[in-house]
């Protein structure tokens, strides 16, 4: 019994369909953790922020208008939650949508610089 007979690709289009998997896989395999990470907090549905995830999202609102406390330190995660901040604070609308998109955009990115260290090495 042949599998050709049973599939509706012809040989020649699976062998195209397989050979750009292969090319592609690192960027086929980030699309996939994307796309499983978007489902997953929107699954979680992080709207309580708890400890210091509470307060790097109130200090975010502060990064664009230059109205730092003086009495803190450390403005770089605060700093990547600005524009999901200046986003949730301009169109409501959308709610947590741009914090989760953008914190699954710093994940992928760390995965990548991570999986193309293990490259190299």
């Amino acid at each position: 019994m042949s599998i050709s007979r049973h599939s509706k690709l012809k040989p020649y289009e699976a062998t195209k369909i397989i050979q750009f998997t292969k090319r592609n896989e690192n960027i086929l395999s980030v699309l996939v953790a994307a796309i499983f990470m978007i489902l997953a907090q929107f699954h979680i549905n992080a709207t309580t922020f708890l400890g210091d995830a509470e307060y790097y999202w109130s200090l975010s609102q502060h990064i664009f208008d230059l109205s730092f406390p003086e009495a803190y330190r450390g403005y770089f995660y605060p700093m990547l939650l600005a524009p999901a901040r200046l986003l949730f604070d301009t169109i409501p609308v959308i709610g947590y949508s741009a914090f989760y998109a953008i914190q699954t955009l710093f994940f992928l990115s760390c995965w990548q610089s991570c999986y193309l260290t293990y490259l190299l090495v």
